[in-house]
């Protein structure tokens, strides 16, 4: 699971995420807020999947992005934005909405939950250390050119209805 910070802008984030992406990370993102609501209220009874099944909370509770979102409300708020924007960004690139998204108001009515205090925390970096930089932004552009630029079958990734992100051109960070 991750939360790609491709840009300090999210809104900018959220547009660089290639295709594959725009589709997968609605879900990740939705689990991360998930697990982060049950984790500071066990008792809560979750939506239901597809399938019929209320969605469960990740295996690893403690995985570092589930443990970044839940620890102050800014954490969990932006998580929130992030799931929001890329829901949207499914719809403009799809023309549909995400499945996750109905989950939305869901998701909002558990904001005030969180601990209001503290700033918006460092994000936890989800790689390999080699990626690390002292720049959360850098880390994940450099991850994502070297890690993220094909899909498991090694088709290279596509951005419908968006410009390549000037900086994977010569792969620049």
């Amino acid at each position: 699971m991750n939360i790609f910070v491709l840009d300090h802008d999210i809104e900018k984030s959220v547009a660089y995420h290639n295709n594959w992406h725009v589709c997968k990370m609605p879900t990740e993102a939705f689990q991360i807020l998930i697990t982060s609501i049950c984790s500071i209220c066990p008792e809560e009874i979750t939506p239901l999947n597809k399938t019929g099944n209320n969605y469960k909370p990740v295996k690893n509770k403690n995985h570092g992005s589930c443990v970044w979102a839940r620890t102050c409300r800014e954490n969990f708020q932006y998580t929130l934005n992030y799931f929001e924007l890329l829901c949207q960004e499914y719809n403009y690139r799809y023309g549909k909405e995400n499945f996750t998204y109905r989950y939305l108001d869901w998701v909002y009515q558990y904001i005030n939950r969180f601990d209001p205090q503290g700033r918006l925390t460092k994000f936890y970096l989800a790689m390999p250390d080699q990626y690390k930089l002292s720049d959360t932004v850098l880390s994940y552009r450099q991850y994502y050119l070297k890690e993220k630029m094909s899909d498991k079958n090694g088709v290279p990734a596509k951005w419908t209805k968006r410009s390549i992100p000037f900086w994977t051109h010569h792969n620049r960070v």
